[in-house]
């Protein structure tokens, strides 16, 4: 979550824009706000898939799957 503190807002110029403007600026929030959401989904989506990969990993590891064993031709 984006936070805009009063002390943050000082810094930016708070002129009256137009509506037209103020609706452009809008849809570009939107846009951002939709893309750090996709992002952030696709984080913890690929976080969980590792979590899972790691569990899996560890399982066959302690049943001794993961070892070497020689072929013999």
């Amino acid at each position: 979550m984006l936070q805009l503190t009063i002390r943050k807002a000082n810094g930016y110029p708070t002129a009256p824009k137009s509506l037209q403007k103020q609706n452009e600026l809008i849809l570009v929030m939107k846009k951002l706000e939709s893309d750090v959401n996709r992002i952030t989904f696709n984080y913890e989506k690929k976080n969980n898939d590792l979590d899972d990969l790691k569990k899996s990993l560890l399982q066959k590891a302690f049943a001794g799957e993961l070892t070497q064993t020689k072929v013999t031709a």
